[in-house]
């Protein structure tokens, strides 16, 4: 890899959007988060900038190789993707990927997807 590149590398972890798609920066989170759980349930000791900087290099090589599109089967058609985490709840519309700040609670984020289907898709959420 070229110095140029390298700082190009750099500069897209620092910037999500710098990804092109939302289907890309999708794919980058998930590498990311499983190289982290991995790492923490082998205890491998590698630092939060190693881990992103692999994932970076591995969406990279994705990306060059192959047509990235998210199509979560463990989600029922028409429902939202819900999780939650250490900041709160929240929801990703598997249609057009818009994805809800966290909130307390699922009803909430449950809530949100069902208003957000009615305003952007314009049909009732099947949920």
């Amino acid at each position: 890899m070229s110095t140029h590149d390298a700082g190009a590398a750099k500069d897209a972890r620092r910037d999500r959007s710098d990804w092109g798609t939302r289907e890309l920066e999708l794919l980058y989170d998930a590498v990311r988060d499983e190289l982290s759980v991995y790492n923490g349930i082998g205890a491998y000791g590698i630092s939060d900038e190693a881990i992103r900087t692999l994932a970076w290099a591995v969406t990279s090589r994705i990306d060059c190789a192959f047509d990235v599109a998210w199509s979560p089967d463990w989600v029922t058609e028409g429902h939202p993707h819900l999780w939650r985490d250490d900041v709160g709840w929240h929801a990703l519309c598997n249609e057009c990927l818009q994805e809800r700040p966290p909130m307390l609670s699922e009803d909430d984020v449950a809530t949100w997807f069902d208003a957000h289907v009615t305003e952007s898709h314009g049909r009732q959420s099947t949920r």
